[in-house]
């Protein structure tokens, strides 16, 4: 009976390990996956890497499995070389910042931003003379800066020349004859006296003493040199007027892209500060090169600028280089350039990243056009792209030099 007890608890045993024997390869294959192809990284410092579990000497984090096979399935064939994708926990994920952002179909206008400098027509400036030699009596406009309207008195002058000029007019009598009279009254135009100065005087009989410097136009006073007291010769402006209520703005650009500019062509025109654009219109494209800097002038006219648009200042505008299209368009933070080749990491299901190979267009704003890789509706890496970049170029790393070591004892060398 004992022998026959003993046979029956072997065999219970034996049953026993039969049943658990699968659990327990198991749990040594969880304890150990290096042995299934694992190594074993700190997440926070990826060129820390070992082949059995442990800690980081850095920051004493533990070390998390890296599954070598993982990668390799997710990638997608046109993987940027030297790249891997990546799987991130939703802790890692909030803790460098990851956002995403949809790739999105739009239309839009391929364009590109020229500067331009703002300055007052040629056609809007005009100067005030004195028609003989004078002394300047009274100043009654005494600052540059100021907006007078056309007609309005700038200075008092006193000209022996017209005073004399106006006595042998009254000495000659009242002029019955109407050519006689035209002509008399032309004379005196040409010493600057107006109509009504002239009615006055044959009312009155007497030359008049002081005489009235007038604005030509509507401007702004750009420049005074009338004094009072000082002595004006004709040839010297006591004042120098501009017309602000149309400005130019004169438009550096490539010379390929001068042919693309009709005249008519309607823009936007950007100051800093102002929130509202300028309309402005171009008026043409000026005929001369600029040799050293090898561009092309054109002209926009800035009809009714605002008070804030002056000469001096200088805008932003945008000019049509192509047809409009539609374009898939995503952030151009989430585009990474190796000088090589661009790419986006694509976020997928299971916290995985993937590496993109794409083919860029224009600029548009903060966005850049994606020709090929990406497809509306795709979730792209906005923000930290550079951080997910630079732990799979780390990991693609370790696995090559895994692959390599592995090869090496594969073919019976020392690894």
């Amino acid at each position: 009976m004992a022998g026959l007890r003993w046979v029956m608890v072997v065999a219970v045993g034996l049953v026993a390990l039969w049943a658990w024997w699968p659990r327990i390869v198991h749990s040594k294959e969880a304890a150990h996956p290096h042995a299934a192809g694992h190594l074993f990284v700190c997440p926070m410092h990826p060129q820390i890497v070992a082949d059995e579990p442990g800690t980081c000497p850095i920051c004493h984090m533990d070390l998390v499995p890296f599954d070598r096979k993982s990668a390799d399935d997710e990638a997608p064939a046109d993987t940027p070389k030297g790249t891997q994708p990546q799987q991130l926990t939703l802790d890692r994920v909030q803790a460098i910042g990851v956002r995403t952002a949809v790739a999105l179909s739009q239309h839009v206008s391929p364009t590109v931003v020229v500067t331009g400098l703002v300055q007052a027509p040629e056609s809007g400036r005009s100067e005030v003379h004195v028609r003989a030699p004078s002394f300047v009596e009274k100043v009654l406009v005494q600052e540059t800066g100021v907006f007078v309207r056309k007609g309005e008195a700038l200075a008092l002058i006193f000209s022996p020349e017209i005073i004399a000029v106006q006595g042998e007019v009254l000495a000659a009598g009242q002029w019955s004859d109407k050519a006689a009279r035209a002509a008399v009254r032309q004379r005196l135009a040409l010493y600057g006296l107006n109509d009504a100065e002239m009615d006055a005087l044959f009312r009155e009989g007497k030359p008049r003493r002081l005489l009235t410097l007038r604005a030509p136009q509507d401007g702004v006073v750009t420049a005074r040199a009338a004094v009072p007291g000082g002595y004006a010769m004709p040839d010297v402006a006591l004042y120098e007027l501009q017309d602000l209520t149309m400005l130019w703005l004169e438009v550096a650009v490539p010379p390929a892209l001068l042919g693309q500019l009709p005249p008519g062509l309607m823009a936007d025109a950007h100051a800093e500060g102002v929130a509202e654009p300028v309309r402005a219109v171009l008026d043409r494209v000026l005929p001369q090169l600029d040799a050293e800097r090898r561009t092309g002038r054109v002209r926009f006219l800035l009809q009714t600028p605002p008070p804030t648009v002056q000469p001096g200042a200088w805008l932003q505008v945008a000019l049509p280089t192509g047809p409009a299209h539609d374009a898939i368009l995503v952030p151009r933070d989430a585009l990474l350039d190796t000088g090589h080749e661009q790419y986006v990491f694509l976020a997928a299901d299971g916290g995985w990243y993937l590496p993109t190979k794409v083919k860029v267009g224009a600029l548009y704003g903060e966005n850049v056009e994606i020709r090929e890789g990406v497809s509306a509706g795709d979730r792209v890496v906005a923000t930290a792209a550079f951080l997910i970049d630079a732990e799979s170029r780390v990991q693609a790393s370790v696995r090559a030099m895994s692959q390599a070591s592995t090869a090496t004892t594969r073919d019976g060398g020392q690894p």
